[in-house]
């Protein structure tokens, strides 16, 4: 008996564990699928069409150091990338700042945002 609770505490906590991890990987399959084509994620000196998303968390919109492409619109709009603004944007780029570049990207589901967001946080 001592040895199936054993066993059932050890599945248990072998699951709880794992749980996040697998939230993260769909962030991660999600983020390759809906970002990536734009947005390099590993080193924030290289970027793609889009910026650099390595460290994007926490960062004023438009500074990342050497993308010249930010619209005024995003450099101007004093946005601060946290949880609310990449689902924002994530939502409905067109109306999130008004004359980016980032156009006609509705990313509609809120729980693939939420793994996106995700995601992202941990690129640093």
């Amino acid at each position: 008996m001592k040895n199936l609770l054993l066993v059932i505490a050890t599945f248990f906590s072998v699951a709880a564990m794992s749980a996040p991890a697998l939230a993260n990987g769909d962030g991660e399959e999600l983020f390759k699928k809906k970002c990536k084509s734009c947005h390099t994620y590993k080193d924030a000196s290289k970027h793609g069409m889009g910026p650099s998303l390595f460290g994007v968390m926490g960062r004023k919109a438009g500074t990342v150091s050497g993308y010249k492409r930010f619209s005024d619109g995003m450099k101007a709009s004093g946005v601060v990338w946290d949880d609310a603004s990449m689902d924002g944007l994530m939502a409905n780029s067109t109306k999130f700042v008004e004359g980016g570049n980032m156009k006609g990207i509705k990313i509609k589901d809120a729980g693939d945002r939420e793994k996106i967001i995700a995601y992202i946080k941990t690129l640093k």
